[in-house]
């Protein structure tokens, strides 16, 4: 009985129902407005500048040696006495100032140089904060190269000066730690 039932439906069935049923269903399109599309692009420029933003961790510092950027050329020269006044004074002050970081750094010196704050005091260790100026004393009498870091951040960058006897100056450079 079941069956004649069913059977009875189907063939009831129109074709033009039938045909509608073989066809795929057409998704509805939702037209893009205006406001959508400028809300992709705004989305797309702050992902943009976020991402510009935290590929600038390594520039954020700048250290200064007589006025000149360190990270950003590659050395500076400072003239020295000559060789029979050098001996006799030893000490030549290399001036440096530490730009803005937003955070602390901690400068540390070796053998035969010490940092001299801007209050006097003499240091073989000093924290910083931006903007701090300080000076970096070496003695030519015990050493012809001096190091200098900077740590920040686990960042570290060393600074060297090194006496040139050729050119009777001290060099100084910058690199960044790996």
């Amino acid at each position: 009985m079941k069956n004649e039932l069913l059977a009875r439906a189907i063939s009831e069935l129109d074709d033009d129902l039938l045909e509608e049923a073989r066809q795929p269903i057409q998704k509805k399109k939702y037209p893009i407005t205006h406001l959508q599309r400028w809300a992709a692009l705004a989305a797309c420029f702050v992902v943009l500048v976020a991402s510009l933003m935290s590929l600038q961790s390594k520039d954020d510092i700048g250290v200064f040696v007589n006025g000149v950027n360190m990270m950003a050329e590659n050395s500076v020269e400072i003239p020295l006495f000559t060789s029979p006044q050098r001996r006799q004074t030893a000490r030549t002050e290399i001036p440096m100032n530490i730009s803005d970081v937003g955070s602390s750094v901690t400068l540390v010196t070796y053998d035969g140089s010490v940092l001299l704050h801007t209050d006097g005091t003499e240091h073989r260790e000093l924290v910083a904060y931006g903007g701090t100026e300080i000076i970096w004393v070496v003695n030519t009498l015990m050493h012809d190269s001096f190091e200098l870091k900077l740590v920040y951040d686990d960042q570290i960058i060393t600074i060297t000066a090194e006496v040139s006897q050729t050119k009777d100056c001290m060099i100084v450079t910058a690199r960044y730690e790996q």
